[in-house]
C-alpha cells in the first residue's frame, strides 16, 4: 500500500510538472539583472552554493579566490509583473568561515508560483524566472552545492565535494573526494567517482566507473548503468525498483555476495557466479542468494536488491 501511494503521488507530481512545462514561453516582456562577487579563499575556506530554478556551472582556475556570476531573468506579459518578479530575487553572499552564496526569492512572490522544470510559472498571469550561476574557483576547494529545478555541471574535482540535486541533472568529471551525492528526479551522469556515497531516487544513473570504497542506494532508477574499476575495494550497493547494468572487472580481488528479493539477475560476464539459494520446502522462493570469489577474494562486494532487475557484464 505504501509503495502504491508513493508511486501515485510521484505520478501526480510529474503530470503536473509536464502540464506546466508546456505552457507558452512567448512572453512580451523580459528583464534581466546580474550579480557578481569575488572572495579570497585564504585559509582553505569551504564554498557553499544554494540555488533554485536555474543551473549551476562550475569552472576551475588557478587563482586563490572564488568568483560567482549570476544572471537572473524574469519574463511576463505584464511589464510591472516582470519587474516585480525581478525585484523579488536576491543573491545573498557571505565571507565567513564558509563562503556562501544563496538565492532568495521574495516570499510574497514565491507564494504565487508553481514549479515547472527549471522555472516557476505564475498562476495568475503567464510568467517565469530563471537564476543561473557561473562559478570560478580552484579544483581543490571544499565545495557544497544544493540545487533544485535546474542542472549542475562539475568538471574533474579534487577537493571535498557534497552535492544535493533535485529535479535536475548532475553531470561530473572525475570526483576524487566525494562527501555525499544525492540526486532525485533527474539524472546522474559521471565519468568517475572515488569513494562514493550515493543516494539516487527516481532518476537515471550513468557512471563510467566507481572506485575505492563504494556505498550506493538506488530507488526507482530505470535504464541505469554503473561501471567499477580495478581499484574498487568494499562495495555496498542497495537497490529497489531499479533496472540496471553493472560492469564488474574480472580482475578484482573481491568476494561477490548478491541477495535478490523479488528480483531478477542476469550474468553476462566471465565471472562464475553460483546460486546458493536454499529453496523453500513449500511454494516458490522469492529471495535468492548468489556468490562468487574473484581473484583472492580479499574485499567485499555486496549487492542487495528488491523488485529490481540486475545485469552483470
Amino acid at each position: 500500500m505504501k509503495r502504491s501511494l508513493k508511486i501515485f503521488s510521484v505520478l501526480l507530481l510529474l503530470i503536473f510538472i509536464t502540464r506546466q512545462a508546456v505552457a507558452a514561453d512567448d512572453f512580451e516582456f523580459e528583464k534581466k539583472k546580474t550579480f557578481t562577487q569575488t572572495y579570497s579563499l585564504a585559509g582553505n575556506k569551504e564554498v557553499s552554493l544554494k540555488n533554485s530554478f536555474g543551473r549551476i556551472v562550475i569552472h576551475t582556475w588557478r587563482r586563490g579566490e572564488v568568483k560567482v556570476d549570476v544572471t537572473i531573468t524574469a519574463k511576463s506579459n505584464q511589464e510591472a509583473k516582470t519587474q516585480d518578479i525581478l525585484d523579488g530575487i536576491r543573491i545573498l553572499s557571505n565571507d565567513g568561515a564558509t563562503i556562501s552564496f544563496e538565492t532568495k526569492i521574495n516570499s510574497n512572490n514565491n507564494n504565487n508560483y508553481t514549479s515547472s522544470g527549471n522555472k516557476k510559472e505564475y498562476r495568475n498571469s503567464s510568467s517565469s524566472m530563471e537564476i543561473n550561476y557561473e562559478v570560478y574557483l580552484p579544483e581543490t576547494t571544499s565545495l557544497k552545492i544544493t540545487n533544485k529545478f535546474g542542472p549542475v555541471l562539475v568538471p574533474d574535482w579534487r577537493g571535498d565535494l557534497h552535492i544535493d540535486e533535485s529535479f535536475g541533472d548532475l553531470t561530473t568529471g572525475i570526483i576524487s573526494k566525494n562527501k555525499g551525492i544525492t540526486v532525485k528526479f533527474g539524472k546522474l551522469l559521471s565519468k568517475k567517482i572515488i569513494d562514493p556515497d550515493l543516494t539516487v531516487e527516481f532518476s537515471t544513473v550513468k557512471i563510467d566507473a566507481l572506485s575505492g570504497d563504494v556505498k550506493a542506494t538506488l530507488k526507482f532508477c530505470k535504464n541505469s548503468e554503473i561501471g567499477f574499476d580495478r581499484n574498487t575495494r568494499d562495495v555496498q550497493l542497495n537497490t529497489s525498483y531499479t533496472n540496471m547494468i553493472l560492469n564488474i572487472p574480472s580482475n578484482l580481488n573481491t568476494t561477490l555476495s548478491i541477495r535478490n528479493s523479488f528480483s531478477d539477475l542476469k550474468n553476462r560476464s566471465s565471472i562464475n557466479i553460483q546460486d546458493i539459494t536454499k529453496e523453500t520446502r513449500y511454494g516458490p522462493t522469492f529471495t535468492r542468494s548468489f556468490t562468487s570469489t574473484i581473484g583472492n577474494g580479499a574485499s567485499s562486494f555486496s549487492i542487495k536488491s528488491s523488485y529490481s532487475n540486475i545485469e552483470i557484464r
